[in-house]
């Protein structure tokens, strides 16, 4: 009895262990993700605060401008901005592609959730201020709009048939 409890609490020790390394793989990730969107975030911002903006503003200008004449006497290209992950090997670049899949997932699901309460709070709300004569109009305007798509149908099935019989003509 003793070495079967003794089994069993390792095996718990190694499941545990097991979900940790996991947890902490997960955690690494979005440690990395998130970082990676506060760099993007912040990137582009001028250092200091409001008032004094302008001052970076107009060091960016003589600097682009220092750069076109620089460039110009040296004929040397530029180096891009463009700031994007390009991965070591495969394995990096198909995790980070799932990872990001999954927290893209993760903020539609959530975006739709805040839709779908804010319309269902909508809803309630116009429901019981809705009146009779408001649904009659409606379903006047949704007769009008059956019949026209029903005509226009009407229309493109004989231009349809004009066409097959044109094309067996010729």
């Amino acid at each position: 009895m003793l070495f079967v409890n003794i089994l069993l609490m390792n095996l718990l020790i190694a499941l545990f262990s097991f979900t940790i390394n996991d947890i902490q793989t997960q955690a690494r990730y979005v440690w990395a993700y998130d970082r990676c969107d506060i760099i993007r975030t912040y990137h582009a911002r001028p250092a200091l605060f409001p008032p004094f903006t302008f001052l970076i503003s107009i060091m960016q200008c003589f600097q682009w401008c220092w750069k076109k004449l620089y460039r110009n006497r040296n004929g040397k290209e530029e180096q891009s901005q463009c700031f994007k992950m390009i991965p070591i090997n495969d394995d990096v670049d198909h995790a980070w592609l799932e990872f990001e899949r999954y927290s893209t997932n993760g903020y539609i699901r959530q975006l739709l959730d805040d839709q779908a309460t804010a319309l269902v709070k909508g809803t309630t709300t116009d429901v019981t201020s809705e009146s009779s004569s408001n649904n009659a109009d409606e379903l006047k305007r949704i007769k009008t709009l059956v019949t026209d798509i029903q005509t226009r149908f009407v229309q493109m099935e004989t231009r349809c048939d004009r066409w097959i019989t044109d094309m067996k003509e010729a």
